[in-house]
């Protein structure tokens, strides 16, 4: 019944059972599942609290589980789920819940082992095919995780993070035109998607977060599929030092090994070695190291921030990440507030710049802020057509979609 959205039934029918019995476990943790779906985590850690002696510890600790991973407190997640690999009978939903929080810790590895057994004994789940498929992806299993995807969008075509990683995939190595029909395609499907709205081709969507020879999309699109090839030394007495270092840790992200190229510019600035550019790369790093530490990228653009204070690009690639996070929290979150904030500054600072115009239209239709969205989308179809292709394009999709839902709304 909850996954129907029926939560109205459910909660008068569990209030209804707790007036005969205050202590009814089952319709606590009813209404712990209700208020979870509904955003109120107090609500839910306060009846959780009141079921825990009463109710079934299974289910206890799936509802328990699923509030850690909206919390994304992924090892508490994983240590409440990981008693599901050995209780009979199986709770797939539990094992779910483990691969999930093995996945974003980054025991790919594991979390494939846990998801496989999901996916072969479980229901049919979009979301079962969807995970499975970005551990494939993590462990550099292209053709596995692109099968996935494509069972998790058989099952539900409107998994915009499907689309959304097929894209990146294609893009990653090198199958641009397959990448934009994966957009074209998710968007016919879920035409308001901002995951999808916000992908552009691999230099532009984010590319204020790296350098430009680096990949511009995220963590799906910095494992290379080529051999890995050592780095060159580089000479630290040349005055070509910051950009030959740079073009090193962007040759060490694109392998997968963010840790060391965050390991490698914290200790070139500890040297006295401080360009924009480093830190921009320190950022990218701390975003796509796994697990990706998005309070440390944060913090490292606030501080490119302050130290550059004129600059367009540190401020497009602090909107860029906190408008990635607002997609998790909600369009009324403090991150998705941040964002704009961020990329007003961003645009203030280079009107002339096309992307983090491009940027500040997606946040907007984000936040809901359809009509001043309209207006910057339509300012760029309007201005970058030849200077700007590729933003151009995704600025077109996006107009389109914000001029029918406008007009939807006036005939309401």
């Amino acid at each position: 019944m909850l996954a129907q959205g029926n939560t109205k039934q459910i909660s008068d029918e569990a209030m209804q059972r707790l007036n005969k019995d205050p202590k009814d476990g089952e319709a606590l943790l009813a209404l712990a599942k209700v208020a979870l779906l509904e955003g109120n985590d107090s609500r839910v850690t306060t009846l959780l609290q009141q079921a825990t002696p009463h109710a079934d510890k299974q289910e206890l600790a799936l509802v328990q589980g699923a509030l850690m991973l909206k919390r994304q407190d992924w090892k508490k997640a994983r240590e409440i789920y990981q008693p599901f690999a050995t209780q009979e009978p199986i709770r797939y939903s539990g094992l779910f819940g483990l691969g999930v929080s093995l996945l974003e810790l980054g025991q790919a590895k594991e979390a494939r082992v846990v998801l496989e057994r999901v996916v072969a004994h479980a229901p049919p789940d979009p979301s079962f095919h969807l995970e499975l498929g970005r551990a494939y992806m993590l462990l550099s299993q292209p053709r596995s995780a692109v099968r996935q995807f494509v069972l998790s969008l058989r099952l539900d075509p409107k998994q915009d993070r499907a689309w959304f990683f097929l894209a990146n995939m294609m893009g990653s190595r090198g199958k641009q035109r397959r990448a934009d029909s994966m957009v074209i395609l998710g968007l016919s499907q879920t035409p308001e998607s901002p995951l999808l709205l916000g992908l552009v081709k691999q230099d532009a969507a984010s590319a204020a977060a790296a350098p430009p020879s680096a990949p511009a999309n995220g963590w799906a699109s910095i494992r290379s599929f080529a051999p890995a090839q050592a780095p060159r030394p580089v000479d630290v007495n040349s005055e070509e030092y910051p950009i030959a270092l740079g073009k090193q840790l962007t040759a060490l992200i694109e392998r997968g090994q963010a840790r060391e190229a965050l390991k490698r510019v914290r200790e070139a600035q500890a040297r006295g070695v401080r360009t924009l550019g480093l830190k921009l790369i320190e950022g990218w790093a701390c975003e796509v190291q796994l697990p990706p530490d998005v309070k440390g990228a944060i913090r490292v653009y606030e501080e490119a921030c302050e130290a550059f204070p004129s600059h367009w690009m540190p401020r497009n690639a602090l909107g860029v990440l906190l408008m990635r996070q607002g997609l998790r929290h909600g369009p009324d979150s403090t991150y998705t507030k941040d964002a704009i904030q961020a990329l007003e500054e961003a645009v203030r600072c280079a009107p002339q710049e096309a992307e983090p115009r491009f940027n500040l239209a997606q946040v907007y239709f984000q936040a809901g802020r359809s009509a001043e969205a309209a207006t910057e989308a339509r300012r760029l179809v309007d201005e970058v057509k030849t200077s700007d292709p590729v933003i151009h394009g995704h600025a077109s999709k996006l107009l389109e979609v914000l001029e029918h839902k406008l007009n939807k709304d006036k005939t309401k």
